[in-house]
């Protein structure tokens, strides 16, 4: 089992775009995460034919920095 593990692609419906994008611009990155690279990842992960148990991190490095998500 291989996993993707998303930053912020979309707002949620109790954040207002003011709030998103305060948080898009908090990650290392500083930028939202293109759903072509999740389409993309998603053909990585099912053509490896040898890869297992693992999590790409989509997610602008948030889980570098000290930012939850909010």
């Amino acid at each position: 089992v291989n996993g993707i593990a998303l930053g912020q692609v979309i707002k949620n419906e109790l954040q207002d775009k003011e709030n998103f994008d305060k948080s898009i611009k908090k990650t290392p990155l500083g930028i939202k995460i293109p759903i072509q690279e999740i389409c993309d990842t998603i053909d990585f992960i099912l053509r490896v034919k040898t890869m297992t148990g693992q999590i790409i991190y989509l997610d602008s490095g948030m889980r570098l920095s000290d930012q939850k998500y909010q």
